[in-house]
């Protein structure tokens, strides 16, 4: 068959959970993060690692581009790394995330191709780290039905490469994510719609 890409049904990802483990068994987070030893460590901050997230060029940088950068950042410290900030500091990080992804997301001009084909996935890590749905996703329902139809376009594409051991490694952090955040969001009453997205999901391996 010479088709672009294999569809891969949600519930079997445990099964190519198996075969990947077999052949590239994830590092521990800590050796990723040094200070990532603490169990306070939401797993999923594994997206987080600096520079994960990053759709600025590097010549002319849009101001929406280093508001999101800085957010991103501001997030990273406050749940993925040592700190003192309170649950209010951490939830004001994260809705300031969301609100700087939407204000790039909606940007028609310039462009940015990268952010709209790949950023979808960085709003469900978000969601891996926090367990909890941020202020946009409860108050503006275009804002979060916009954000499902992304991510269930781009959330699911797997770009395996079986000599790569960091690419095994993402692979099998992103099946993870979708049955993490698909059983810790159903406290959520306004979770529905992405429940129903992640429960339908399917993996799309890319060849």
């Amino acid at each position: 068959m010479q088709s672009e890409s294999r569809v891969i049904a949600a519930k079997a990802a445990v099964l190519i959970v198996i075969v990947l483990a077999v052949s590239s068994s994830p590092a521990p987070l800590s050796s990723q993060h040094a200070n990532h030893s603490s169990p306070k460590i939401p797993k999923a901050c594994f997206f987080f690692r600096p520079g994960g997230f990053q759709y600025a060029s590097e010549k002319d940088t849009p101001v929406e581009e280093r508001a999101y950068d800085q957010s991103v950042d501001r997030f990273y410290r406050l749940w993925c790394a040592p700190n003192t900030s309170t649950m209010q500091q951490k939830s004001g990080a994260a809705d300031e995330m969301v609100a700087a992804w939407q204000r790039l997301w909606e940007r028609d001009t310039p462009y940015n191709a990268a952010f709209h084909e790949s950023g979808s996935l960085d709003l469900l890590a978000l969601l891996g780290v926090t367990h909890k749905l941020p202020a946009l996703m409860t108050t503006n329902p275009r804002f979060t039905s916009d954000w499902i139809e992304g991510c269930a376009n781009a959330c699911f594409h797997l770009d395996y490469d079986p000599r790569s051991e960091a690419s095994g490694r993402f692979t099998l952090m992103q099946l993870w994510l979708r049955n993490d955040v698909l059983d810790n969001l159903k406290k959520e009453p306004a979770a529905d719609p992405i429940l129903k997205m992640l429960s339908e999901a399917t993996f799309t391996l890319v060849d």
